[in-house]
């Protein structure tokens, strides 16, 4: 789509999320091979500047800055609107494509309203996932879903991350272009894959769960997880070993402290590079109720190490189905990955 064309990328959020990390290891590696790429950055977004300069990757600024509810904004503030129409008009003269990064599709929103009316065979989302509003218990989710298929509709070139959410984002948009770009581990430290870095000796009365991440239990279901471990009934110890933090921590170990005694939490805090304190991990363990194609899973694979997660979303393009668990209500995942870790425990 875009390997022998003038491409501008356009950055949309306040923050650095995954979706930002991966978006600026595809812009490096594309910039090595040649590709003619220019980078644009929210004014506000001091974090993403800095991680953008950290890996050399030269970036102008933009004023069109995210907003709280931008989805409405990008519908009903008119000078809102017209900011970025402007934007995209000056920049369309330049750039044959342009990539806006939009980590859902509220985020940018704006561009891909205003993009339809200036420079819309140009305009490309770059988008991980498609879960509604809903799913994802957002603030005034049922009007978020209703304009959210409007914008779908609005853009005609869609880049996604795995096969699971390209098939959604044509259920969406039909007559769109989508294609496939997969999530990369770049700079793994070879110390840290199993098998050839160090070796693993599993433990015999011991089986050691890593659960790594945003402790927020509305999308990475670390409750699940705690709820599954309170229905086991094996006489060998479970440590599970927490690295992370987040809104739902206290109520995690609060929660984990009343479980048997020989299931204990570990809690480690924040580590930059997790996979130096997992060399005694039995398997990784993402309950998550929605993701898109998790940075943490693509790590533990090339890390070697197994993978205990729901048959849901960019987790079925990449887990083998042996360590994967149903999906269904709250209750019926909890008694799902307790049965799946009994098995997995009990082969060990």
């Amino acid at each position: 789509m875009i390997n022998k064309f003038k491409t501008a990328v356009v950055f949309t959020a306040s923050i650095v999320g995954g979706h930002e990390l991966m978006t600026i290891a595809h812009v490096k590696r594309f910039l090595n091979k040649g590709i003619d790429l220019s980078c644009f950055v929210p004014d506000d977004n001091s974090q993403l500047k800095k991680a953008l300069a950290d890996q050399g990757v030269e970036y102008n600024t933009h004023a069109i800055c995210h907003k709280r509810l931008e989805i409405l904004h990008s519908f009903f503030n008119l000078k809102y609107r017209m900011q970025a129409r402007n934007f995209l008009k000056k920049i369309s003269i330049e750039y044959d494509y342009i990539i806006i990064v939009q980590g859902d599709i509220e985020l940018g929103s704006v561009f891909i309203n205003e993009g339809v009316r200036v420079c819309r065979e140009q305009i490309i989302s770059y988008i991980p996932y498609t879960h509604s509003f809903s799913l994802m218990g957002s603030k005034l989710s049922l009007i978020k879903d209703i304009l959210s298929r409007n914008l779908y509709k609005k853009c005609d070139k869609y880049i996604s991350i795995s096969n699971i959410f390209a098939s959604e984002l044509t259920k969406r948009n039909p007559n769109a272009d989508v294609r496939v770009l997969r999530n990369v581990i770049v700079n793994f430290n070879s110390k840290n894959i199993r098998g050839s870095g160090y070796t693993y000796r599993p433990k015999e009365n011991e089986f050691v769960l890593l659960m790594a991440g945003r402790v927020y239990f509305r999308q990475k279901g670390q409750h699940l997880l705690v709820g599954a471990l309170k229905k086991i009934n094996i006489q060998k110890n479970i440590r599970v070993k927490v690295i992370g933090d987040g809104p739902d921590l206290n109520k995690m170990k609060e929660m984990s402290g009343a479980l048997s005694s020989n299931v204990t939490f570990e809690y480690m805090g924040w580590k930059n590079n997790i996979w130096d304190h997992t060399k005694d991990v039995d398997a990784l363990v993402l309950p998550s109720l929605y993701e898109g194609v998790p940075l943490v899973m693509l790590e533990a694979i090339k890390a070697n190490v197994s993978i205990i997660a729901p048959a849901r979303d960019g987790m079925r393009d990449y887990i083998p189905q042996g360590y994967l668990y149903k999906t269904g209500s709250e209750e019926e995942e909890i008694e799902a990955l307790s049965q799946k870790l009994k098995e997995i425990i009990s082969s060990n």
